[in-house]
């Protein structure tokens, strides 16, 4: 029994038979996780402080940027029918597409050269002006158009004046905020003035 005594003393064992060196390797081991544990969630923390932070960053130019006004539209040629008369016109049809209401204030047309033509419309087909556009509303203003196309062929006469070419022609919409939006102008409309030319 004294042999066992000593070997027990020799060995230096605890009270469930764990070595010392295998206690010490075993916290050593656990330390070692632990550490790789928080430097993970270190670098998990840090990615998500940046991520947050871009996502504020973001926001906040989506929020305060300008809030550009986005339309669409056609200027084409067109016919009104109703129960008495078929009637050809010159259509402009203004879409707002912009997250937010616009206020269409006037209808240009651009010639080329830096030179504007103002239209008007008094006519009861048409919208009014200045109208205001919520998100997804629609406007139409139409040129009623006679037999003789006298549209056209004052238009042609504008255009000889400023020496520009139908090529050139733009419709322009004015906002009340001051910015001025094109519309495409169908080439048939551009072919017609061409003829009187």
């Amino acid at each position: 029994m004294p042999v066992i005594m000593q070997w027990n003393i020799l060995t230096k064992k605890g009270e469930d038979g764990m070595d010392e060196k295998v206690i010490a390797l075993t916290m050593l081991q656990a330390a070692k996780d632990s550490a790789e544990w928080a430097y993970w969630s270190m670098i998990g923390t840090c990615f998500s402080g940046m991520a947050t932070f871009f996502a504020v960053i973001t926001s906040l130019y989506i929020a305060l940027r300008d809030r550009k006004a986005f339309i669409g539209g056609k200027v084409r040629t067109a016919y009104i029918i109703t129960e008495d008369d078929d009637r050809r016109i010159v259509g402009v049809t203004v879409v707002n597409r912009s997250m937010h209401a616009i206020r269409i204030r006037a209808i240009l047309w651009d010639v080329g050269g830096g030179n504007e033509l103002q239209q008007f419309f008094r006519n009861a087909e048409s919208d009014p002006l200045p109208i205001r556009l919520e998100n997804g509303d629609e406007a139409n203003y139409r040129i009623m158009l006679d037999d003789d196309d006298s549209w056209f062929r004052r238009m042609a006469v504008r255009l000889k004046k400023v020496d520009s070419h139908p090529k050139k022609l733009r419709c322009i919409i004015a906002l009340s905020t001051g910015e001025k939006l094109r519309l495409k102008v169908d080439k048939r409309i551009k072919e017609k003035i061409l003829q009187y030319m």
